[in-house]
This record gives C-alpha cells, sequence and structure tokens, in this order.
C-alpha cells in the first residue's frame, strides 16, 4: 500500500472519531462511547501494518526442484511472505539471483500479493548439478536486518547428443580380451549415466563384444565395433563411435634348443665302410634330452631327427644317423630338429692296398776251391 493510501486511512479514521465524539456528548453511557470507537477501528484497517523486523519465506513449490539442463523447471517457484507472527505480507519487492550458474529466471524482481505470495520461472543452465536461486526480500521498511533464501534445484543431463569409444584402436592377440571405454554426452558435453547401448560388431570370426563393451580376439583379421544409443523412446543416435580390432596369433614360447652331432667328423677308409652317429639336444636350462645307443632320442615334446648329406656321391646317412660311404672325397651330414641343427665332417679316402715286403734270399756259398786233380762235373758232350 502506498504513501497516499496511507494517509487517506489515518484521514478516515480522524473524520470518523470526530463523529463519534460529537455523537457521544449528545448521548450518555460508556458502553455507548466503546461501541462507538470500536466502530472506527475498521476506517484504519492497513494491511501493510506489520512488524518488520524480520520476513520469512515460505516454500509453496516442491522442496525437491529438478529439471534437464537448458531447459525451464517444470514447476515456478512460489514463495509466501509472512511477518514473525506468520501473517502474509503484501506489496514486498522480492529479487531472484541466481549463484554461479548461466540459467535465467522470470522475473528477476517480484511483488508478494495480497496473500503474500510472489512467483517467479527458472531456467536452469548448461551444467549438469545443483543450482542455486538466492530469494532476498528488499523494503524500506525492513528495519534489522534483509530477509534472504537460498532454494536448489538439480539439474539432470539431456538426452544423449554424442557417443565415444576409447581407445580407438585395439589390438587383441587371439584369446585376449580388452574392455573399450564408452562415453555418452549430452549436446553441453554432460555425461549421460547409463544409457541404453547396443553393441555391433562387423565380422565375429575375428572379434566379438559382450554386453559391456568387451572385446574377444577370435582369429586373425580386422574388424570394426560400434556402438549406438538411445535419445528416448524408440529414436536411436545415428552416429556410431568405431574402434580398429587386430586379432594376431598368440606367440609360442619355446625354450631355446641346441643340438649336437657326436662325433663332429669321421673318415671313412674305402667304399662301403659305415659308422654310426649320434646327437645330443641341449634346452635353455640346458638340459640332455637323451642319448640311448649313441644316437641321442628326442624327448616327445621335441621333433625327431631329420638326417641328410650334402653328397651322397661321397657318403649317404639313413634315419637313425648311420653314415655310409659310397666314393672318395669330403662331404657334410645334417641333422635338423625343428628350428635346430648341426653339421658333421664326412672324409672317405681309397681303401689301403698295401703289398707284402719282399726277403731277400741268402746268398749261394762260394764253391770250395778244388783238389788237384780231382773231376767236380763231368759233362757229357754228344
Amino acid at each position: 500500500m502506498t504513501n497516499q493510501t496511507r494517509a487517506q486511512g489515518r484521514a478516515t479514521n480522524l473524520h470518523c472519531r470526530r463523529r463519534v465524539w460529537s455523537w457521544v456528548q449528545r448521548a450518555t453511557g460508556p458502553m455507548v462511547l466503546a461501541l462507538a470507537l470500536s466502530a472506527c477501528q475498521g476506517a484504519n484497517v492497513d494491511p501493510t501494518l506489520h512488524n518488520f523486523d524480520t520476513l520469512e519465506f515460505t516454500l509453496l513449490s516442491s522442496d525437491h526442484l529438478a529439471g534437464t539442463v537448458g531447459e525451464g523447471i517444470p514447476e515456478a517457484v512460489r514463495l509466501r511472505v509472512t511477518d514473525e507472527t506468520g501473517r502474509p505480507v503484501p506489496d514486498i519487492a522480492v529479487s531472484f539471483q541466481l549463484v554461479a550458474s548461466d540459467g535465467q529466471v522470470s522475473p528477476s524482481v517480484g511483488r508478494s500479493d495480497t496473500q503474500g505470495i510472489v512467483t517467479t520461472n527458472w531456467i536452469l543452465g548448461q551444467r549438469a548439478g545443483v543450482h542455486e536461486l538466492e530469494i532476498t526480500a528488499s523494503d524500506n521498511r525492513l528495519s534489522r536486518r534483509l530477509s534472504k533464501r537460498v532454494v536448489r534445484a538439480q539439474a539432470l543431463p539431456g538426452v544423449p547428443d554424442t557417443v565415444q569409444l576409447s581407445p580407438s584402436e585395439v589390438a587383441l592377440e587371439v584369446g585376449g580380451t580388452q574392455t573399450l571405454e564408452l562415453r555418452v554426452v549430452d549436446e553441453f558435453g554432460n555425461d549421460v549415466p547409463d544409457p541404453e547401448v547396443e553393441w555391433s560388431v562387423a565380422d565375429q570370426a575375428v572379434v566379438t563384444v559382450d554386453g559391456g563393451g568387451t572385446l574377444t580376439g577370435i582369429g586373425e583379421g580386422v574388424s570394426s565395433v560400434g556402438a549406438s544409443v538411445t535419445t528416448f523412446g524408440s529414436e536411436r543416435i545415428d552416429a556410431e563411435a568405431t574402434a580398429s580390432v587386430t586379432a594376431v596369433a598368440e606367440p609360442v614360447d619355446e625354450p631355446t634348443t641346441v643340438v649336437h652331432i657326436n662325433p663332429s667328423s669321421v673318415t671313412l677308409s674305402g667304399v662301403g665302410i659305415t659308422q654310426q652317429l649320434g646327437i645330443t639336444v641341449e634346452t635353455a636350462e640346458p638340459t640332455l634330452v637323451a642319448s640311448t645307443g649313441g644316437i641321442g632320442l628326442a624327448a616327445e615334446e621335441e621333433p625327431s631327427p631329420e638326417w641328410s648329406s650334402l653328397d651322397d656321391g661321397v657318403a649317404s646317412v639313413s634315419s637313425d644317423g648311420t653314415v655310409t660311404s659310397t666314393g672318395t672325397g669330403s662331404t657334410k651330414v645334417l641333422v635338423q630338429m625343428g628350428t635346430a641343427s648341426d653339421t658333421a665332417d664326412v672324409t672317405v679316402t681309397e681303401e689301403s692296398t698295401e703289398s707284402e715286403p719282399e726277403t731277400e734270399s741268402d746268398p749261394e756259398p762260394e764253391p770250395e776251391p778244388e783238389a788237384p786233380g780231382a773231376v767236380t762235373d763231368l759233362a757229357y758232350l754228344g
């Protein structure tokens, strides 16, 4: 109520009292005077005459306000202004100011109506989380302090706008697994919690994916993996994030193997001569695998030895490592066990043809001298 209204009320009250006094002078009795004065009280009714030491705000709307980022709260903010006795106070200027928010309120300043009620509409900012609205009563009749109240509202993320997968490229071994990180955000970049995701792969012979985004390598190759998200209702985001997945064969850790031929060189004299070669196999520890009867036998997990000769015209070799000379000359014999191998030198010489040495004959004894007149040989001449 304005100052002019208050002045009019006081003038009316004064005029009433004067008329009552004039009438009382012509009447008698205290009861008549009391009734007359009480009748004048109605002429002095002023709804703004309250105790303004403190004003209080009573929230009429929900105290659990919530809405979507960038949009208005469905329910308007409504408050009632009251004095210390709880009576509504009209015509009080109330300001609304957002605290650290890019939202809007309309109106930003309002006045309480005859019931003490004031209303404003709140548009939330773009940040998901709790937003605050500070409400202040400002009136020159407030003698002690400025009345304030803070109203809070929860800003919820909007509908999904973008889907992101990381990492964008994944290398898997066959049988290996890795989980992709999925992020779904609204148009303002707020994370959308618990989105409805549909996963897909281009080639399930290469990789598979479960509902949690975990990839499993199936076979060698490259495949794309996608994720699409439901926006609202049955509509889905068309954009998909893709990751390139390469499934490679898992390497097998094989121990380092070394093979040796025993002996490392042989000499055979003549053709058709044989000699048995043996082998020993050592691993990285090292451990002798086997050696039986001169022939090293690989353990069951080791590959079988494969023998060969570089020149079968000099020497041949059987599957058990027996070397047979076939001609004079030199060659090498090779044994192969998986990735390990070794060689032995083979030399074949001509067969030995040594003869018995000649023995010297005893010299003939010299003839004894003939006695005179003796006849030693008689030759008959015919």
